[in-house]
């Protein structure tokens, strides 16, 4: 979606090659060779194999790379779900809470 920004995907495939990309809406940015994405968000990691139909008609071809797509979120996008919302709506249920029992 146009919205989402900040999402890392590490293109990898069977003959050791990793390629990195950063989304930002529907703008995608080559990052650079290798799996350079935070590895602080590992545990988030997303993965599937790219075109899982295709590769058993490659599978003799010693040319041919598997690839498989691993998505992880960055900082960037963190912060963009991060907020103070929680804090301010147990603010408020404790408020009617005290409000509620002092009224009994």
């Amino acid at each position: 979606p146009n919205q989402v920004e900040g999402i890392n995907v590490v293109l990898h495939n069977s003959c050791g090659e990793h390629y990195t990309y950063r989304l930002d809406g529907s703008v995608a940015t080559y990052v650079g060779d290798g799996d350079l994405h935070d590895r602080n968000y590992n545990y988030l990691e997303v993965s599937t194999e790219f075109a899982p139909f295709l590769q058993h008609n490659f599978s003799d071809a010693r040319e041919h790379c598997i690839y498989d797509i691993r998505i992880y979120p960055t900082s960037d996008f963190e912060d963009n779900y991060r907020t103070n919302n929680p804090w301010i709506y147990g603010a408020v249920v404790i408020i009617v809470f005290m409000f509620t029992a002092g009224t009994y």
